[in-house]
């Protein structure tokens, strides 16, 4: 029942969505005025030519480990509460709920325009990172009480928002004002995303144990699990902050326009709508 209700809402919500949101209707975003370009004239970019910007495959290699930590930490999260701290089932929901409050709650504090403008993101997303990989260190340990189980969820929560909006922020900066081919950015990222995912998933559950209750390898589901939540997510994040500190020196989202392959993105009689 509770599946039908939560696809029910979603639904509902959804429809909502869909049938009062309207879009200006030829005419230029807003959003393009805030750009990381100085000029008002950038090259314009087809699907073909982001292939050839070395960003490109920067920046989605670090969204696609930003996304490796929050999926594999969020699937296998219950089988840790379960298997290697041998907490009750009904915290399976308990700690993941938490989890998921404090991931609100940090992403609806990001949110605010005025927070938002003074942060930077390649200092979010290594703050954020660093949440993980302390986070990742401290569940390392068993046989954690209710007091070191709670802490532990928000931190959990909290990293995963972190380094996902900012990764999604850097994302958004690499497309700047190039919006006529933003969407195979976001695609393709989303598509390498998926591949790694899958691909670790099934690596992962080759290399599962057979945790069945009736197995009798109770011991090695416990290390198993401990093991996937520790070291999995971590080795994302290490190789997300190497590719973070090769994006240090560089102007995420500058590329000047050449002559004769550039053209007015925004021109100053174009209609503009306040989002």
């Amino acid at each position: 029942n509770s599946g039908f209700i939560v696809v029910g809402m979603g639904l509902v919500v959804s429809i909502i969505f869909h049938l009062t949101t309207r879009e200006p209707v030829n005419a230029r975003r807003l959003s393009r005025l805030h750009s990381n370009e100085s000029t008002r004239e950038l090259m314009h970019m087809t699907w073909k030519q982001w292939f050839l910007q070395p960003q490109f495959y920067q920046i989605g290699l670090l969204y696609m480990t930003s996304r490796l930590y929050c999926n594999i930490s969020q699937v296998y999260f219950p089988f840790y509460i379960t298997q290697t701290q041998k907490y009750d089932k009904k915290y399976v929901a308990i700690f993941p709920m938490t989890s998921y409050v404090a991931s609100f709650a940090i992403s609806t504090l990001f949110s605010f325009s005025f927070i938002n403008r003074r942060l930077n993101r390649k200092a979010m997303f290594m703050f954020g990172g660093m949440c993980c990989m302390a986070n990742c260190a401290w569940m390392y340990f068993s046989d954690l009480g209710l007091e070191m189980m709670y802490p532990i969820s928000c931190l959990l929560g909290i990293g995963q928002a972190i380094v996902l909006v900012s990764s999604l922020d850097i994302t958004a900066d690499l497309i700047n004002r190039n919006t006529e081919s933003g969407a195979f950015v976001y695609g393709a990222m989303s598509l390498v995303d998926k591949f790694a995912n899958g691909v670790a998933y099934q690596i992962i559950e080759i290399m599962n144990p057979s945790c069945d209750p009736s197995s009798g390898k109770h011991e090695a589901c416990r290390i198993f699990y401990r093991n996937v939540m520790v070291f999995v997510p971590a080795a994302c994040m290490l190789l997300g902050a190497f590719v973070l500190i090769s994006l240090i020196p560089q102007n995420v989202g500058h590329r000047p326009a050449r002559e004769g392959d550039h053209r007015s993105l925004l021109n100053d009689n174009s209609t503009i709508y306040e989002e």
